[in-house]
């Protein structure tokens, strides 16, 4: 059993969509129904879902695409490949990184001028810059010139390629899918959280794919190879 604050799925709206549903022609709502009923119809509607649409038995609207990140976690993730899987990498690439500005510079950026100031590690960015500042500027993964738009047009790139790898895992307690390609004199990757609902990171790792490796990644899953 998964912990309810895994899920990026939003419950309420899952139920609101199952009670749309049409029943012998006919739309059935929830009023009405007993405390008891309605939990049972909320668990059926969070574990039925994410199948009716795999099975094309439901349009991909009536289920969020993380919902089917979570049902890779089954003996039947391999139903994930193919046209459903873009479709889920296609919401992940639309995503971005967490527009808030909530991410400290940290020792690797201090001293690192940035929009009229010279940062220090405690101060606040918003993730596209910062990562952006860690691997395009200090690190020097991307070409020079790289503009803060181009780095994101690049990890998005990654994701919507075919050629890419998809990793579902679980790292540090927390579930993620990597996007990783071979562009040639190097691999690039971007992380996105399903928790959390935006990418974690983009950049260059150094040993490719044995970045996968470490021991706080754990149940990893490929649900497409590089090519």
């Amino acid at each position: 059993m998964y912990r309810r604050d895994e899920l990026s799925v939003d419950l309420s709206t899952i139920v609101r969509k199952f009670a749309r549903l049409r029943v012998g022609g006919t739309v059935r709502g929830l009023r009405g129904i007993t405390p008891v009923f309605w939990l049972m119809t909320t668990h059926l509607a969070k574990r039925l879902l994410p199948w009716l649409v795999l099975f094309r038995v439901l349009p991909a609207r009536y289920c969020d695409p993380i919902a089917l990140l979570m049902t890779a976690r089954t003996p039947f993730w391999r139903l994930l490949r193919g046209v459903r899987l873009q479709w889920v990498l296609q919401y992940i690439g639309s995503t971005g990184f967490d527009p808030r500005p909530l991410e400290r510079a940290g020792a690797r950026l201090s001293g690192v001028a940035w929009q009229g100031q010279v940062l220090s590690a405690n101060d606040r960015l918003y993730p596209l810059d910062a990562h952006y500042l860690r691997h395009v500027v200090v690190q020097q993964e991307w070409p020079p010139g790289t503009s803060v738009m181009d780095y994101h047009r690049s990890l998005r790139a990654v994701i919507l390629n075919p050629r890419s790898g998809v990793l579902f895992s679980r790292y540090r307690g927390r579930w993620q899918l990597a996007c990783i390609l071979d562009i040639g004199t190097s691999w690039r990757m971007v992380e996105y959280r399903v928790q959390a609902g935006h990418w974690m990171t983009g950049f260059h790792p150094a040993n490719g794919l044995k970045h996968f490796d470490r021991p706080e990644r754990t149940h990893c899953r490929w649900l497409r190879l590089p090519g």
